[in-house]
């Protein structure tokens, strides 16, 4: 049995909760991408409509606003993910003690833990983008 085969079959196994995970973390790398994206086209009509028309002071001040705007995105979507990760994984204290108890290694649960988080993060990614 190889070493990803395990938390594959678990990810199948709950395929309900799984499902809703990636289609959450989905929605919330996409909506981050969007508003990235929108607040920039938002930012560059602005500045080329408002062109001549606005002290340097005014413009630099409303790209630095836009920018912190965009870092704000940034951060809001890191904090959603990684609230996602906290509750999958406190659904699963049962799993994990169960491991712990018929003798499992830390570094091997680990292990097993970081394979299917880094399974749903590409796939939810993946679909996002």
């Amino acid at each position: 049995m190889s070493e990803t085969s395990f938390p594959i079959n678990d990810l199948l196994r709950r395929k309900l909760q799984t499902g809703l995970t990636i289609a959450s973390l989905t929605l919330c790398v996409a909506l981050t991408v969007y508003l990235l994206l929108f607040g920039e086209n938002i930012g560059f009509e602005i500045s080329q409509v408002a062109e001549g028309k606005l002290t340097a002071g005014f413009s630099m001040v409303f790209s630095q606003f836009i920018f912190f705007i965009g870092l704000l995105i940034v951060v809001t979507g890191a904090v959603i993910v990684s609230f996602m990760v906290f509750v999958m994984m406190s659904q699963r204290a049962k799993d994990i003690g169960l491991m712990r108890a018929s003798g499992c290694p830390n570094d091997l649960i680990f292990g097993y833990f970081m394979t299917e988080l880094l399974i749903i993060t590409f796939a939810s990614c993946f679909l996002g983008v």
